[in-house]
């Protein structure tokens, strides 16, 4: 019994400390929303922003990460695909790219809380995967957007997370966004 209590302890103090600093980095990278878009998807700050505060979530989560073979990373944009096991996938994405500039396909979902909604609108692209118009239309912004501004995409091809261990049934839209953006897939 004291075994799993202090799990959930700890689990509790994870979230909340994650919490209080996710709440400090959002102060530094909501000013940064509102600049122009040539400067919020080229100027690298904001991607490093994102990259400590993912670091940090991560080492209050008590995992340390350090980058190996980075030089192995694309060094042109790409499309990068990830299935998602852990809700720290995306965590590790963010250390994992520093300061290279990224843009998101978000589940719509997110946008339920308003300031991530606003940083999601801004930064990134987030899509309704339940509508096949709706979910077309987010490729087409994204698309645009990644055209636009060289920067590389991310997405999980399975369109959410399971912690099953499965590979589990992949949309579609990666390939069509690497065929439309000829870009290399990277999984």
């Amino acid at each position: 019994m004291t075994g799993v209590r202090n799990i959930i302890l700890r689990t509790l103090t994870t979230y909340l400390v994650g919490l209080v600093v996710s709440v400090f980095f959002f102060l530094f990278i909501l000013p940064i929303t509102f600049l122009p878009p040539s400067w919020r998807y080229q100027g690298r700050f904001f991607y490093r922003l994102t990259s400590w505060w993912s670091g940090l979530c991560l080492w209050i989560a008590g995992l340390t990460v350090s980058v190996v073979d980075a030089h192995n990373l694309p060094a042109v944009p790409a499309v990068i695909v990830m299935n998602h096991g852990s809700a720290l996938d995306i965590f590790l994405a963010e250390k994992l790219l520093a300061d290279t500039p990224r843009m998101w396909l978000s589940k719509d979902e997110y946008k339920k809380a308003p300031l991530l909604n606003w940083i999601l609108h801004r930064m990134h692209v987030t899509v309704d995967a339940s509508s096949p118009t709706k979910a077309a239309q987010s490729l087409k912004i994204l698309h645009k957007k990644a055209a636009d501004h060289g920067a590389h995409v991310l997405l999980f091809p399975e369109g959410g997370r399971f912690n099953d261990g499965k590979i589990h049934r992949f949309f579609k839209g990666f390939s069509l966004l690497s065929s439309l953006l000829k870009r290399s897939v990277v999984p």
